[in-house]
């Protein structure tokens, strides 16, 4: 899920698709009436609808690598994997790495989620230190230098393939990369994730590409493997195969595709002058300590990750038992291809442990939180340190687990061990600064006064003390089997039992009053129950809470507009100053506020959104409604094709693209069009019907009976609307009713 463990929220992703709240099928009515003129059509309207710089490094060395391959596997355990002493497990690809290479036995995340352990990996700074403390409410600042940006100095050519929306650009990942492939049109969104992603045969097939326009210039490519994210649904033969542990399923399945990627690439340039590095962003709890998969606690479940390095430079079968970080990796890679490793970073390099000269490094703890709980659900938040032989855990009942004796750290020995407890107290004390870095919206801007006040003014108070503060909040080991009854709920809402659904969300927003993505699904099952005031007055408390985001603010400038209430003006505006990085309030901007009557400041805010986001398919998808309504059909087409490849799951595009190949008499190409809508949007009564006009002028008269029927079944009464603007279809109806 994009903001970590927890309920899906329809309503965030609605809004980042684009779409407005109300009424299920509402929307902007935009006719092609003048096109379908010049066309000489009879079409009625309403067929198109619309909805610093690094100082030179040094040279390296003859025996370094000449290239980095870092590959993330998303919600990896260690434990899972072959070469870790997993016997069940089909993992020859990552097995064959650690045989040529030096496997780390014991590496540790900063935080059981993706965007600051990612941001960990990509910096060697802990959360605390770059600021990036969780996910959808932070992003990576630009003042912090990244591993892409100190290799981009030293003459590398960087690249990053990633493979879900969490670590879209907007959130800073991007920085000190030549191309941050993103692109994720070939994917999906997931049942229960809410965000699209992609396969890891797409995106190593993008890096692929990355890689084939590559001259002599040595090179850094970053690829992010998200498929053992859950749900688990690897393709086949793996989910057959793995059906008893679908898991296991998906980790062959990224397992395979690696190995091909790397076959590929020994075969182009060979392996030898390749640094291969493979480690992950956090585990899965799998059921462990009452957390189905991560997110919430800092146990080896979720936070020991795999750590692997590949090249002739470096001792082959090394295995390294010391405890390590994830924020180890930058400065070791830097070391390891020759470069100076920074020291002005949290992480330490780790070649003296793994290079064919071995040397030594002593020991320290490595470091871990999980902030999830407090700004998701308002509980208190998790601090941890871990060494070779203890965990110690700082909430508000602190933990110690004597890892040796209990590997699965369920008894908790702080009463036993005191002297330890204490040890690891001192140490974690003197580790967190005094003040810690926190980059949202509202906390890292010169804006924030001003944003505020104008918050305040709209009646939006947001809390005073922003900084994590366990004082007075609830234990996340208390209250955990609190996400599992919300999960419940999404599985009620999924099945169509709304009503039963809200119950049982309003009880988890009752004892979770801060849980804002609670608070969203609630609000996304009120929207389409009709309940659009408490829907409302439910973001407008979220946006109080520390865990807002965008979309809440969205949603109230949709919600006011639709009810009548307040200023939606404002609260867009509001929302374009919370997160200047994100297109959605300038889409809405020019469907809400320019069109139709200025379509010119229309098509500026739509080409504004672009600026921010190339592929953000609605704001294409704008621009096409502009040209239809200047007659320019030929740019109206143009940019309509840019929407649906900028994302090939988006219906409504389909449907305007469509609509427009009709209105130019060139129904073989509409057919697709609007047979790629009808199969995106099953409920979509106009693609229906118009991909019906469309059947019966290619002369398929069956066809398009049967896709009347499916209209006629789905609203009897827009579909007689919509066919009585064509005699044809009219006559068709007779086989329908």
């Amino acid at each position: 899920m994009p903001y970590g463990e927890g309920p899906v929220t329809p309503a965030g992703r609605r809004a980042r698709e684009g779409a407005t709240f109300g009424s299920a099928r509402a929307g902007l009515l935009v006719s092609v009436a003048a096109l379908a003129a010049a066309a000489g059509l009879a079409l009625a309207a309403g067929w198109l609808r619309s909805p610093g710089s690094a100082e030179p490094a040094p040279q390296r060395g003859r025996e370094a690598p000449r290239n980095l391959l870092l590959v993330t596997l998303d919600t990896t355990r260690a434990d899972r994997i072959g070469c870790y002493g997993y016997e069940r497990a089909h993992t020859p690809t990552l097995d064959a790495l650690a045989a040529r290479g030096a496997l780390f036995e014991h590496c540790i995340t900063p935080a059981p989620i993706t965007l600051p352990s990612h941001a960990t990996i990509l910096t060697g700074l802990e959360p605390f230190s770059h600021g990036a403390r969780s996910n959808g409410t932070h992003y990576l600042p630009p003042e912090v230098a990244t591993l892409a940006e100190r290799l981009s100095a030293a003459g590398f050519a960087t690249g990053a393939v990633v493979s879900a929306f969490v670590l879209d650009s907007r959130f800073g990942l991007d920085q000190g990369f030549d191309r941050y492939n993103d692109d994720l049109a070939a994917g999906a969104g997931g049942d229960s994730s809410g965000f699209r992603e992609t396969r890891a045969d797409d995106t190593l097939r993008r890096a692929r590409g990355w890689l084939e326009e590559r001259g002599d210039e040595p090179w850094f490519l970053w690829v992010h493997l998200f498929d053992p994210h859950s749900d688990y649904a690897a393709p086949e033969p793996w989910a057959t195969r793995f059906a008893a542990s679908p898991y296991d399923g998906e980790l062959a399945f990224v397992d395979a595709e690696l190995g091909r990627f790397l076959e590929w690439l020994g075969e182009r340039d060979g392996l030898d002058g390749t640094l291969v590095a493979v480690t992950s962003d956090h585990g899965e709890s799998l059921g462990e300590h009452g957390e189905r998969t991560h997110g919430t606690f800092v146990y080896d479940a979720t936070t020991r990750v795999p750590l692997i390095l590949a090249h002739s430079s470096i001792a082959r079968g090394r295995r390294i038992a010391q405890v390590v970080a994830s924020a180890d990796v930058t400065p070791t890679v830097l070391e390891l291809l020759g470069l100076e490793a920074p020291t002005e970073v949290d992480g330490r390099s780790l070649a003296p442990l793994v290079r064919l000269d071995a040397g030594e490094l002593g020991a320290r703890p490595a470091y871990s939180e999980s902030m999830f709980p407090y700004y998701s659900y308002g509980w208190a938040r998790l601090t941890a340190l871990r060494d070779e032989s203890w965990r110690r855990i700082h909430a508000p009942r602190p933990e110690l687990y004597d890892l040796r004796a209990d590997p699965g750290e369920l008894m908790d020995v702080s009463g036993e061990h005191g002297a330890q407890a204490q040890r690891l107290d001192e140490h974690l004390d003197a580790l967190l600064p005094d003040h810690e870095a926190d980059a949202r919206p509202l906390t890292g801007g010169g804006d924030d006064a001003e944003v505020r006040a104008a918050l305040a003014d709209l009646g939006y108070t947001l809390g005073a003390d922003e900084t994590p503060d366990e004082s007075g909040r609830p234990d996340p080991k208390d209250r955990v089997r609190e996400i599992s009854r919300a999960q419940q709920a999404e599985g009620l809402r999924l099945a169509g039992r709304l009503a039963q659904a809200a119950e049982l969300y309003r009880k988890a927003v009752a004892d979770n009053p801060s849980a804002v993505p609670m608070r969203d699904a609630l609000a996304s099952i009120l929207i389409e129950l009709g309940e659009q005031a408490e829907a409302l007055g439910i973001h407008r408390g979220s946006i109080a809470l520390a865990g807002r985001r965008s979309d809440n603010f969205m949603v109230v400038a949709d919600l006011e507009r639709e009810l009548g209430v307040g200023d939606w003006r404002d609260s867009l505006e509001r929302a374009k100053t919370f997160d200047p990085r994100d297109p959605r309030p300038w889409v809405r901007e020019a469907e809400f506020v320019h069109l139709p009557g200025d379509p010119e400041a229309a098509l500026a805010a739509y080409r504004t959104a672009l600026e921010l986001d190339e592929r953000h398919a609605p704001a294409w998808s704008g621009i096409c409604r502009v040209e239809v309504g200047r007659r320019d059909l030929p740019a109206a087409i143009s940019a309509g094709r840019k929407a649906v490849e900028a994302d090939p799951g988006f219906a409504r595009g389909w449907y305007e693209l469509g609509a427009l190949h009709v209105a130019s008499n060139a129904p073989q190409q509409a057919r697709p069009c609007l047979e790629r809508a009808r199969d995106l949007d099953a409920e979509d009564v106009q693609a229906r019907v118009l991909l019906a006009l469309t059947l019966q002028r290619l002369g398929d008269e069956t066809a398009a009976v049967v896709e009347l029927r499916g209209a006629w079944a789905l609203d009897p009464t827009t579909t007689e609307r919509l066919a009585a603007s064509a005699p044809a279809l009219t006559a068709l109806l007779a086989h329908v009713r």
